[in-house]
């Protein structure tokens, strides 16, 4: 999910792997998305 936007302030913390499908909240697990990227995946 790597659209290219700027980030800037507004990004997102996501989990690469879902927390609701049993992704830790740890650094390896997680990435910056845009606003759109992030609720356009869902716990996809």
């Amino acid at each position: 999910m790597k659209c290219g936007a700027s980030l800037g302030k507004d990004f997102h913390a996501d989990h690469v792997i879902a927390f609701s499908n049993g992704g830790a909240t740890v650094t390896n697990n997680g990435q910056a998305l845009c606003r759109t990227c992030n609720l356009r995946k869902g716990n996809k």
